[in-house]
């Protein structure tokens, strides 16, 4: 029966490409309804604006051809963990030695009112954003509004922008970004998004999208109204966990995991969005929709399943290196902490501006917009969780080079 691989995205490529690296022989079967099924889905985006095609941004590890696993098109309805089988919408039933549930996530959406409209779109698979494509290359569509301002939405905007639309980016929280950037950089990057030809709107709850003969004709806020030909809905995401429901794996937001991303089934591994697992900053396990993460723990659960013995690093709440309205930003940890036992370096020069979080002698958050050099020392320290000690002034203005960094003891 060998492995059964619940999904295809980054996750689950990176953990066929594991087990294979460990010498797993077995069967691998890939049951997804995503199509096409490996593609690089941050760079979607990309496909609005025209600066990539779909074969351009499909990834380039295929685990069907290079690694001889089968795919298999379908939905996943159920797990019967008793009879080890996975069903499927269809019907089929599918047996497995060994399961691994890299099932993703799927956007969570605002309780508004017109979400049924044409004209409303999400940005989560390739075929949301053929179809959005689709729908602006037939219709004639000049404006656009953007419901949630986190790095999807922000990226989204622009894509839009870039294509010619008038943009209006919709936050119902008072910055954009967060918790990838605090105020300050928040502020920087919406400045750079308005000089681009975005309107910014923060600390405005979307009430409803307004309709004309079933299509989209804008977004009414508590402030107003906004005229719009499309609304895209940017609102975060939700592990899909749904068909777990009764199966005896545990569950809460997300697949509750042990450090080998093993479930409370012993022969169910778990990775990428769907897990739930210890924070390296929080006290509480925390769910990662980042790419990075659903990399590493791909790699974990397939070196695990294949008879490793891999350990999964502890998660961090931000790990972002992206370029925002022009800028670059880096990020890592929690960055727009700031009291509550929490000791903050900042420097800001212009649109330059770097910022250090501490919690007693470790570490807690870095950000950097603008002027990026050197930031990927300080997220390696904050990842060590190294005690610094009385170095804290001294790192936070650059006196120590790379290894009396990694060598603080915390002693000095």
């Amino acid at each position: 029966m060998g492995v059964v691989v619940i999904g295809s995205g980054i996750a689950a490529v990176a953990a066929v490409q594991a087990m294979r690296a460990n010498r797993y022989e077995g069967e691998v079967t890939l049951v997804t309804n995503d199509e096409p099924p490996f593609y690089y889905r941050p760079m979607l985006p990309s496909l609005i604006d025209g600066s990539k095609t779909m074969e351009e941004i499909l990834l380039t590890v295929d685990p069907v051809a290079d690694f001889g696993a089968e795919l298999v098109k379908g939905t996943v309805q159920g797990v019967n963990c008793a009879a080890k089988t996975v069903i499927l919408s269809s019907g089929d039933v599918l047996g497995y030695e060994k399961l691994l549930v890299a099932s993703g996530s799927s956007p969570s959406f605002p309780q508004i009112k017109g979400l049924d409209a044409e004209g409303v779109f999400t940005l989560r698979t390739m075929k949301d954003a053929l179809g959005l494509c689709s729908y602006l290359q037939r219709t004639d569509v000049s404006k656009a509004v953007v419901i949630g301002a986190g790095l999807v939405g922000v990226r989204t905007a622009e894509a839009l922008r870039r294509r010619g639309l008038a943009v209006t980016l919709v936050e119902r929280l008072p910055t954009i970004l967060y918790p990838v950037v605090d105020q300050v950089g928040a502020a920087i990057v919406a400045s750079r998004l308005q000089k681009a030809g975005l309107e910014v709107i923060v600390g405005a709850r979307a009430e409803q999208v307004l309709c004309s003969d079933g299509k989209v004709a804008g977004l009414r806020l508590a402030s107003g109204e906004i005229p719009a030909e499309v609304v895209v809905v940017a609102t975060g995401v939700r592990p899909n966990v749904g068909f777990l429901e009764g199966s005896g794996v545990d569950c809460r937001r997300g697949i509750l995991v042990n450090p080998y991303l093993q479930t409370s089934q012993p022969d169910i591994y778990a990775a990428g969005d769907v897990v739930e697992y210890l924070g390296l900053l929080e006290d509480e396990p925390i769910v990662s929709p980042l790419w990075t993460t659903a990399v590493a723990t791909g790699k974990v659960a397939g070196t695990n399943i294949a008879g490793g013995k891999m350990r999964c690093e502890e998660f961090l709440p931000v790990m972002s290196a992206a370029e925002i309205g022009g800028l670059p930003v880096i990020a890592a940890g929690l960055v727009a902490m700031e009291g509550n036992g929490y000791e903050v370096f900042e420097r800001r020069e212009g649109e330059n501006y770097r910022k250090l979080v501490f919690k007693g002698d470790t570490l807690a958050g870095v950000l950097f917009v603008g002027e990026v050099e050197g930031a990927g020392v300080y997220v390696s320290l904050l990842k060590a969780q190294k005690r610094v000690g009385g170095l804290k002034r001294q790192i936070a203005a650059r006196r120590l080079t790379y290894a009396q960094l990694v060598g603080s003891s915390g002693d000095d």
